[in-house]
């Protein structure tokens, strides 16, 4: 036997070896999945710009904490591919931007990472985005869960780190709509609308890269009002919050049969309009356009794999190296006792001069306690506001919608009052366990509509029944008001016409008839 032959058959034996220790992966070259809150959609087929053969995506329901098990039964099944592009749906990650020179909002920043990290199961994890110029400094973070990455790695962990590419979605959409349409030259600050049904998405980009973005509904009539506020507000944050200057344009990708309805939506920024082809972000989209990513390797846009720790992986223990380094590790130990030994005692002296200074200022420690727990308050009806507010531009809009013509508003009264609990030191629970001075904010949330019908006769129509069946098919009132009734009906006179006056009430959940 040759030396050659010898070493083609050391090499045979390594790859059955090494094919024996993993399970084999079979199925389509490359595939793209979108992890949802309670599913997952997998693309795995040919591709052109990740937006052909939409009908083969496939969508498997995922258990609550179960997602790596579902990972790895696709993978067992030849579901998925050797090489697998994954992303987050957009409702599961947050994009924040700030100032890099504005304390303020750096400070906002990581409080709004702690409120993430103290919801999520898991903490949160983030991916920082290089954005800005030497003239403008800005921090850009993608925030996601940390339990869904680990999950995501470990349930594809048969078919190897290097062929997991784990990417921002919101990026990998970025890339597409570009490669379709490039910005304008000299354009810096932009606005990128993917117009889709049921829902749209608006990016605000600086010189390129995504620095915000917002998910629009764009279902019924309501579609233009829902995007001129979005990119108003969009417009707004570019130039007072982050201060990138005035906006240099909108791009709007959408088909021919749209433009002349969603144009309209651009026209108070008094910016050029260009129009690009369509990029689609249903779910499907989404996983077609990770698959196509995912050929692209590491020009894939912003991984996100890199900030997670994967469990399970541990180097082997450098007993060679360690035992030195646990050497110089005691001899610091030591001196840090003798340290340690002085800095209490340095502390105890600033404790005691503090204590001195409180009496010299005739300051308490309740005054304090009072001070904490008004910052405390300040900071936390700011967070209900923004958790558990009403959007009521677009909820006037639906009323408006569900108003048959003859008849008209006469009166309208809203109310919903959001609830936050402050935790003070000293508070005491009722004696029936509830929380002192709360009111009963379910009692307090209402929608009342006045309308006058119109008369036949002295005999009333179908109005009435349009606008009770309109209000309950409107998602944007029911998902806030869903008991919608306590209805009444009395004859008035206006300008000389007898006419009906209908007066209707819906109730937020929890709340009867």
């Amino acid at each position: 036997m040759s030396a050659l032959d010898a070493v083609k058959e050391k090499l045979a034996a390594l790859r059955k070896q090494k094919g024996d220790a993993a399970p084999k992966v079979t199925g389509p070259k490359a595939s793209g999945i979108l992890v949802g809150q309670r599913s997952v959609h997998v693309f795995a087929g040919k591709l052109e710009d990740g937006l052909q053969n939409l009908s083969s995506v496939k969508e498997y329901p995922v258990e609550d904490g179960k997602l790596a098990a579902t990972l790895q039964q696709l993978l067992e099944r030849g579901e998925l591919g050797r090489n697998v592009a994954i992303g987050l749906d957009p409702t599961l990650d947050f994009l924040s931007t700030a100032r890099a020179d504005d304390g303020n909002q750096i400070q906002a920043q990581g409080q709004l990472a702690d409120r993430l990290a103290g919801r999520l199961p898991g903490g949160v994890s983030s991916r920082e985005n290089k954005a800005g110029t030497n003239k403008i400094k800005l921090k850009s973070l993608l925030f996601f869960p940390r339990r869904i990455g680990l999950s995501v790695l470990d349930g594809l962990k048969p078919i190897g780190r290097h062929n997991i590419h784990f990417l921002s979605t919101t990026h990998v959409v970025d890339a597409l709509a570009r490669k379709k349409k490039k910005t304008p030259r000299k354009w810096k600050v932009e606005i990128r609308v993917l117009v889709d049904e049921p829902e749209s998405v608006a990016l605000l980009c600086f010189r390129g890269v995504p620095v915000a973005r917002q998910t629009v509904p764009t279902q019924g009539e309501a579609k233009v009002a829902a995007l001129s506020s979005v990119l108003q507000r969009l417009a707004a944050a570019a130039q007072t919050e982050l201060q990138l200057g005035e906006l240099s344009g909108v791009i709007l990708h959408c088909n021919e049969a749209d433009l002349p309805v969603v144009q309209p939506c651009c026209a108070s920024l008094n910016v050029p309009v260009v129009h690009a082809p369509e990029v689609p972000v249903k779910r499907a989209a989404l996983a077609a356009m990770l698959c196509g990513a995912s050929r692209r390797g590491r020009q894939a846009p912003l991984e996100l794999g890199s900030v997670l720790a994967v469990e399970g992986e541990r180097p082997s223990f450098p007993l060679k190296h360690a035992l030195p380094a646990a050497a110089a590790l005691l001899v610091g130990a030591a001196h840090l006792w003798s340290k340690g030994s002085s800095v209490l005692d340095e502390v105890a002296a600033m404790e005691a001069s503090i204590e001195e200074l409180m009496v010299e200022r005739e300051i308490t420690r309740e005054d304090i306690v009072d001070l904490r727990d008004a910052m405390g308050i300040e900071v936390g009806v700011a967070e209900a506001f923004l958790v558990q507010r009403v959007y009521w531009g677009q909820l006037l809009l639906e009323i408006g919608a569900a108003t048959p013509d003859g008849c008209w508003l006469t009166d309208l009264e809203g109310m919903y009052p959001y609830k936050f609990v402050p935790t003070l030191v000293g508070d005491d629970e009722d004696e029936d366990g509830g929380e002192s001075g709360v009111p009963d904010l379910q009692s307090m949330r209402r929608l009342k509509l006045g309308m006058f019908l119109p008369s036949y006769d002295g005999y009333l129509g179908d109005e009435r029944e349009q606008i009770v069946s309109a209000l309950k098919a409107s998602k944007t009132i029911s998902s806030v008001f869903p008991n919608i009734g306590n209805s009444s009906i009395s004859t008035q006179e206006e300008n000389g016409e007898e006419r009906f006056l209908f007066t209707i009430e819906a109730r937020s959940p929890g709340m009867g008839h």
